[in-house]
This record gives structure tokens, sequence and C-alpha cells, in this order.
């Protein structure tokens, strides 16, 4: 049966791919047919002529220059069992597991992620050679079972020779978009969307049922349930990945600083209980499908492993990050290579980034402090005004920002900035700290900086005495 599903994927790869030079070549043909034709009766279009070789130019470069070979990963580091033989003995049992042998390279990557890719030629039909990367995020947020499961996964892409035939399906797509990006809008531009279209939801539904089929290996070889939580942690899990970048890690760039160690972080947000409210809820909105998904829905996925047999397992539930020999060295130098080199860059530990924090905030923390002159008479300022009539719409509009959106949480939005205000009024008694549940930041000081906030944000008379015990500690 596997073997009857591997050969009628292999020819459905075979024909989409036959189908899309067909239909290069057959509108190639046609409109050099069409160019004759006007010469034979003395009717020549130059208009006609240009755009039969714009198109056919743009076919050709499709057909005859798409990119091969496989290209190690830019911020990867190549390793052996030497360097970590715990996660070496996981990869070599699973291979034993399924009569295969270990992958040619091995890649530590900084994602939460993990793939496997074959370098072939012809099309698949020749291997020169496997590749496995696995993510050092994955590392941080799995347990020894889990990542055993996600590592069978791949694993089983294998088996399935998904690897191959995906050499023939990413021909094909890498082809389709090379011609759509040397062709203007027109009739024949819409041929080739409408048969992208066609390319897309027939090999994005083989992908789908290799995510099932290769979840089973995951299921036998990791165990039903850490296959099953594998699969429910990776969405927040990226999604936290995400968030640390976008969030924390840009802002100190734009400082010229970053941080020692960036999966310290990612451990930390990830333990986090209320960023994890947050991000579960984020997820849940966002739960749509589509039928150009190359993956399952993950709750699909994982009723289809609840539905296998039970299959006995040991569990480990060793947090996976010890299969490295030395975790912090690795996550360090791994933390280095995830950013383009400047020997300007300033490392820090994650305990002395508030500040740097703050100061990228600082930006559209300044216009507030300018605007609020602080030093100096409190009362008069617009800002002041604005917060005590708590017209935050305004007070958000004249810090330069984008304008709002109706379901922006506007106090939310604001608070990094009137915290800034009362830090600023404080004094040298206050400084920053990272918030892992929170906008980034969060003050500390021997004042209840959150509480003069929250009074500040509240409006009215709670605003006015906020100010006033600002105006009186200077």
């Amino acid at each position: 049966m596997a073997a009857r599903s591997r050969s009628g994927r292999a020819i459905g790869a075979v024909l989409l791919l036959v189908g899309f030079y067909l239909l290069a070549f057959g509108i190639v043909a046609a409109m050099i047919g069409a160019n004759y034709a006007l010469y034979q009766a003395g009717r020549v279009s130059g208009q006609l002529a240009i755009g039969t070789f714009v198109i056919t130019f743009a076919i050709l470069r499709a057909v005859f220059f798409v990119r091969g070979g496989f290209k190690p990963p830019p911020d990867g580091v190549l390793i052996s069992d030497a360097d970590h033989p715990e996660l070496f003995h996981i990869i070599d049992g699973i291979a034993a597991d399924m009569g295969t042998s270990r992958p040619d390279e091995v890649y530590l990557i900084p994602d939460v992620n993990a793939y496997v890719v074959e370098d072939t030629l012809l099309l698949g039909l020749i291997s020169r050679k496997r590749i496995l990367a696995v993510g050092v995020g994955l590392l941080n947020v799995m347990t020894v079972d889990e990542i055993r499961a996600v590592v069978a996964h791949e694993f089983g892409h294998y088996a399935g020779s998904d690897t191959r035939l995906g050499a023939i399906a990413y021909r094909g797509w890498e082809s389709i978009v090379r011609a759509l990006q040397g062709m203007a809008d027109g009739v024949i531009r819409s041929i080739f969307v409408w048969y992208a279209k066609i390319y897309l939801k027939a090999t994005s539904a083989s992908s789908r049922q290799q995510e099932i089929a290769a979840d089973r290996w995951a299921a036998q070889l990791g165990g039903s349930a850490a296959a099953a939580r594998a699969l429910s942690r990776l969405p927040q899990a990226a999604m936290a990945y995400s968030l640390l970048l976008n969030r924390y890690v840009e802002p100190m760039a734009t400082q010229g600083v970053l941080p020692a160690d960036f999966f310290e972080g990612l451990r930390a947000l990830m333990a986090d209980p209320a960023r994890g409210r947050e991000l579960s809820e984020q997820l849940a909105d966002h739960a749509e499908t589509s039928e150009y998904d190359t993956h399952p829905p993950v709750p699909e996925r994982v009723a289809a492993i609840d539905a296998l047999p039970p299959i006995p397992h040991t569990d480990d539930p060793r947090p996976a990050r010890g299969l490295l020999r030395d975790p912090s060295v690795t996550e360090r130098a791994l933390t280095a290579g995830m950013f383009v080199q400047n020997r300007s860059w300033k490392y820090v530990e994650w305990e002395d980034a508030g500040n740097h924090l703050a100061t990228a905030v600082g930006d559209l923390g300044d216009k507030v402090l300018t605007a609020v002159h602080l030093p100096g008479d409190l009362g008069k300022s617009d800002l002041w005004e604005l917060l005590r009539g708590r017209d935050l719409h305004t007070f958000h509009t004249r810090l330069g920002g984008p304008p709002p959106r109706a379901d922006d949480d506007l106090a939310a939005n604001l608070r990094p900035f009137v915290e800034a205000v009362v830090v600023r009024g404080i004094g040298d008694d206050a400084g920053w700290a990272v918030d892992w549940s929170g906008p980034a930041i969060v003050a500390t000081s021997d004042h209840d900086v959150r509480a003069m906030t929250d009074q500040l944000l509240a409006g009215g008379d709670a605003a006015a005495a906020a100010q006033k015990q600002l105006a009186d500690l200077r």
C-alpha cells in the first residue's frame, strides 16, 4: 500500500511538472505561430513581436535556469557526534529503528523547527546526501521524548520518499514563480496564475498526506503522547520565538545591543503564565485553514495520533536542551550567528537588558517627556490635560505614532511611554527590567511606578493626583 502510494504521488508530481512544460512551450509555440501568420499575411505587429520575445524569455528562463543543489542554512552550525553525543544517540537510535542510515550532515539551527532535505540529481532519481536540521529553539521548549518524536517525524519523510518527490514539486513551483516574475499583467499571465493555483492545490494536498504519514512514525518511535504534545506545543513556541525577536531583540539591536543568549529569553517567555495565555488566545483567533496549506491543522493531526492503537513506550521527560554537550556555550555561539556581525555590537545578559529596551522605547518616550516639561511646571502641559481627560486617542496621535485601530487597547499600547514619564519624574531611583508578561519592560523603583502609571492612564482625579505626586518628587 505504501509503495503504491509513493508511486502514485511520484507520477502525480511528474505529471504536474510535465503539464507546466507543455503549457509553457504551447504558449510560446502559439505566439510564434501568430507572429509567423501575421508575417505571411504582410501584417507584422511590432507589439506582438516584442510581447512574444518578453514572454518567451521569461518562460525559457523559468524552465532552464532554476537553481539547484542544497545550500547550508546561513545561521546553522554543522555538528558531529563528537560535538553532541547524546543528541546523536537519539538520531542514531531512530535511524536504527527505521532500518535506515543516519543523515550525512546534521545542522543545529536557531529556529523552533526541524526539517530534512535530500540533495538529489535528476529530479530526485539520484540521492547525493541527506541533511537533518534541528532547531535549538525546539530543544529549549521540548522534552527528550518530544524531540525523539520530532526527529522520527522528519525521518518519516525519508521513509516516504517525500524528500525525493519534493525535488520534483520544488522544481515545478520555482519554474512557475520565475515565469510569473517575468510577465506583465495580461491574458498569458492569467493562464499561468490559473495553473499555479492548480499546481499549489495538488502539491499541498499531497504534502498534507505526507505529514499525517510522518506523524505515525513520530507516534511509533517517540510515543503517542509525546508526539501529540510536540505538535501542540510547536505553534505557541514558534509564536513566542517571533515575539522575542520582534518585541525584545530588534528594539535592543537599534541601540547596538544584543542578548548574549537568545534562548534564555525564549525559555523565560515560554515559562511566563500570562504570556502563555496571551499566545494561546492569539492562536485561537488565527486558526484559519486553507486548501493551499502544506500541513493539516494541528488538532486534526493530534486527533489522528490519538486514534492510533496504543504503542508501548518508556517515558523520558528530561529537558531536551540537556542533549547538547554544553547548552549555554552552544546557545551563545548560535546567538552570535543569528545576526549580521558588527564589531560595535554589545552583548548583554537578560537581567541587564531592561534599560536598553527602555532606551529603544525612548524615541517616542522622549516626545512625551519633552511635552510634559519634566522637570518643570507639570500642571500646564497639554499632554497632562489629555491624560486627565483620558483622551488617549489624541494622546496617541500627539506621539506621532501610526493611527490606532478601532480594536487597539490604547491604555496598554501607551503604558510604556507613560511609564517612561513616571520613571523620569521619579529620577535616579528608578530603573527598568525585562517584562516577560507585558510590554517588554517594567519599571523598578522604591516608589510604586505601576500604580502611578495606572493612575495617569485612568484619567480624572487619579491622574491629577499622580501628576502632583511626581511634581513633589522633583
